[in-house]
């Protein structure tokens, strides 16, 4: 085995053929991409995905007496307008479990990818 089929590559995906097989391959494996734009290979072979800068990560914080809900579809929908207008793709919003917002954010266009941990890192 080669020395360069032992490393692992990270490179931009390629087109809409590359796409598909990725979703195929991670599917394959019990996994859905979210918005891709790098691939990792490895011998080869796809061998996993990033999503680097295509959805931007906001955290909210509404006051439960203060803000109503008309007050909060105003306000993300002024962030979303922020994002679109930075170039941006899409939004990643974490909530918990206790959010009141979580069993409405379908009808506000969001859908729901799962649980996961959040974790962050500053530098």
């Amino acid at each position: 085995m080669e020395l360069i089929d032992q490393m692992v590559v990270v490179r931009p995906l390629r087109d809409r053929d590359e796409l598909v097989r990725l979703n195929v391959e991670a599917n394959r494996d019990d996994h859905v991409p979210v918005l891709p734009t790098h691939v990792f290979e490895k011998a080869g072979e796809l061998a996993g995905y990033a999503s680097v800068g295509a959805l931007t990560p906001i955290n909210t914080w509404f006051h439960t007496k203060r803000m109503k809900a008309r007050d909060s579809i105003v306000a993300i929908s002024s962030l979303e307008n922020m994002v679109r207008c930075n170039g941006g793709n899409g939004l990643i919003v974490p909530l918990s479990d206790k959010s009141t917002f979580l069993p409405v954010m379908d009808r506000l266009g969001f859908a729901n990818i799962g649980r996961a941990n959040l974790l962050t890192k500053v530098f």
